[in-house]
């Protein structure tokens, strides 16, 4: 593990210790935290609440070029955010009651440590 990774998980460790004590938690909000190898995919698959506003936030460590898309049940792609940097920032309102996944893209050359979130 890089040292950027491991300075990584300790700022975004000290900064969640400090939000649970200083605030409550969301109803319904999610964060997964994960390493992914340089060119390696991630799916998730995730419940979205019908004609409710879902937020996801998917932050590298700053050592890839991530992507991410959301696919509906019937593969079709209902969010994407396809930005040059190891970030991506969707928000997704579904129409239809169906099941989605979380697809998530590292096309960097080096392991990056990923913050996956949902509100």
């Amino acid at each position: 593990m890089t040292a950027k990774i491991k300075s990584f998980i300790f700022s975004f460790i000290a900064v969640t210790i400090s939000s649970i004590s200083y605030a409550s938690p969301e109803v319904g909000s999610v964060s997964e935290l994960f390493i992914m190898n340089p060119n390696s995919s991630k799916y998730l698959d995730v419940s979205l609440k019908l004609k409710e506003e879902s937020f996801f936030d998917v932050v590298g460590s700053g050592n890839g070029d991530i992507d991410c898309f959301i696919l509906d049940s019937d593969k079709n792609m209902v969010a994407k955010d396809f930005s040059a940097n190891d970030s991506c920032h969707m928000v997704v309102m579904p129409r239809d009651n169906k099941d989605y996944t979380f697809f998530i893209k590292n096309y960097g050359k080096e392991e990056t440590l990923v913050r996956f979130s949902i509100k």
